[in-house]
């Protein structure tokens, strides 16, 4: 028997799914993968990986704009690193009520799998 999710978080899910889709992507970017979804106890998550030929600064740019659009607000960025050695990744952190929303850049990190990935997630942030 597997693990389900809490009613709540099947209900919290549902609403990450909305605000997800209609985030458009910027130019010159193509997906990576499918979108995922996760859903475990008192978690949800969705989001998708990219790659794209912009800079990092076109791609932040664009989501700032469409995140702010939407309702989100900027809360902070901090470096990404991967076993303590710094690829010049980051991640930039955005809040709407309970939900948050991570831009994360790869740098590069050698074995990252696409440019950037957007995610949005309920019960496992600072945002609520």
């Amino acid at each position: 028997m597997g693990f389900k999710p809490y009613p709540e978080t099947e209900r919290q899910a549902a609403i990450l799914d909305e605000m997800y889709r209609p985030l458009p992507w910027p130019s010159q970017t193509w997906t990576y993968n499918e979108v995922y979804a996760f859903r475990k106890g008192d978690h949800a998550s969705v989001g998708q990986e990219f790659s794209s030929n912009l800079s990092y600064d076109d791609i932040r740019h664009h989501y700032d704009k469409v995140l702010e659009k939407a309702g989100w607000r900027l809360v902070g960025e901090e470096p990404v690193y991967v076993w303590w050695h710094d690829y010049g990744g980051s991640l930039r952190k955005y809040c709407k009520g309970p939900y948050h929303a991570w831009l994360q850049f790869a740098g590069a990190e050698p074995a990252a799998h696409g440019t950037y990935s957007i995610h949005l997630g309920w019960g496992d942030n600072d945002c609520g």
